[in-house]
C-alpha cells in the first residue's frame, strides 16, 4: 500500500467585496455552516477564519438572514391582506407568537337537591316481592379448601 501526498497550497483569503457579496447571497438563500461556505466558493475553514479575523463577515451573514426574513414576512403580509387564511395563521403563529387556546372551559351552574336525588334513586330501585325474594341478607361463607396439617 502506498501513500500519496496531495499537494495543498493555502490560498490567501481576504474579505473582498466579491467574497462578501457571495457570502451575503448564500446566507440570504438560507444556507448555514459548511453549506454557506461552499456556496460562497470558500472552504469551511476559510469562512471560519474570515469570521474570526473580520467581525464584519458575521454582520454580513446576520444582515442577509434578516433581509431574507423581512422579504418573506412582507410576502406573507401581502397574502394575508388579500385574505389567505394560511398566511394569516402563519403571521399570527410565527411572527406574533400567538397560539390559540387548547382547552375550553364550560361551567354549568346546576344545583341538586339531596331529597330529590334520593327520591329518584328509590324510583329506580325495584324490589321483587316474589317467592325467589331473598330475605336473609347475611353474608354467606364461600367454602374453601381446608388446609391439611
Amino acid at each position: 500500500m502506498t501513500f500519496r501526498s496531495l499537494p495543498f497550497e493555502a490560498r490567501p483569503i481576504r474579505a473582498t467585496e466579491a467574497v462578501l457579496e457571495r457570502i451575503y447571497q448564500a446566507a440570504k438563500d438560507g444556507l448555514k455552516g459548511d453549506a454557506l461556505a461552499l456556496a460562497a466558493d470558500l472552504l469551511p475553514i476559510e469562512l471560519r477564519r474570515l469570521e474570526e479575523f473580520d467581525p464584519f463577515v458575521g454582520n454580513i451573514i446576520t444582515k442577509a438572514r434578516a433581509d431574507n426574513e423581512r422579504a418573506l414576512v412582507a410576502k406573507y403580509q401581502k397574502m394575508a391582506q388579500e385574505g389567505d387564511a394560511k398566511a394569516i395563521e402563519f403571521l399570527l403563529k410565527y411572527v406574533h407568537k400567538y397560539s390559540a387556546p387548547q382547552s375550553l372551559s364550560i361551567e354549568i351552574d346546576q344545583k341538586i337537591s339531596v331529597t330529590q336525588a334520593l327520591a329518584e334513586a328509590e324510583s329506580r330501585l325495584t324490589i321483587a316481592n316474589s317467592e325467589d325474594d331473598i330475605t336473609d341478607l347475611t353474608p354467606r361463607m364461600i367454602p374453601t379448601k381446608e388446609k391439611t396439617a
